[in-house]
C-alpha cells in the first residue's frame, strides 16, 4: 500500500497478527476438542461453525455498515476471540462436565452483546473524530 507521494505507508502489523490469531482460535478449539473425545471427527465442522459464527457476523457488519469500515473489524474480531477464550476457560474449569453443552448456549448472546458494544464504541469514536476534524 503506497500513498500518492511514493512513500511507504505504515500499516500496522499488529492488526494483521491480531486478525490471524483471532481467526485461528475457533479452528484451534474445534481441533482441540477432538482429542478429548467430546467432539468426534464427524462433529468437527459443526463445532467450528458454532465457534466461528460470531466472526462471520463481524465480517458481515464490516462489509455492510459503511461508517465503521476502518475501525470495526479488528476490535470486533479480538473481542469475539476474548469471549470465545473466556467461555472455553469457564467451561473447562468451572462448569461440571455434564452441564458444558448447556453452558455453551450462552455463547451466541454473549458474542452479540460484545459485538454491539464494540459497534457502539467504534460509532462514538468515529463521531468524535469527525467532530474534532470539523465535519460534524
Amino acid at each position: 500500500m503506497q500513498p500518492k507521494d511514493r512513500t511507504i505507508a505504515q500499516e500496522s502489523w499488529w492488526r494483521r497478527v491480531g486478525v490471524a490469531g483471532a481467526l485461528g482460535l475457533p479452528v484451534l478449539f474445534a481441533a482441540r476438542s477432538l482429542s478429548f473425545g467430546d467432539g468426534a471427527l464427524q462433529f468437527f465442522a459443526e463445532n467450528w461453525l458454532y465457534y466461528a459464527a460470531p466472526y462471520g457476523v463481524a465480517f458481515l457488519a464490516h462489509k455492510f455498515v459503511p461508517f465503521v469500515r476502518s475501525t470495526f473489524l479488528t476490535p470486533a474480531l479480538l473481542a469475539v476471540s476474548g469471549v470465545l477464550l473466556f467461555f472455553r476457560c469457564w467451561i473447562w474449569w468451572f462448569v461440571p462436565g455434564r452441564e458444558g453443552p448447556i453452558a455453551w448456549l450462552l455463547y451466541p448472546p454473549a458474542c452479540a452483546a460484545v459485538l454491539l458494544l464494540v459497534w457502539m464504541a467504534t460509532h462514538v469514536h468515529a463521531r468524535l473524530t469527525n467532530a474534532k476534524a470539523g465535519g460534524w
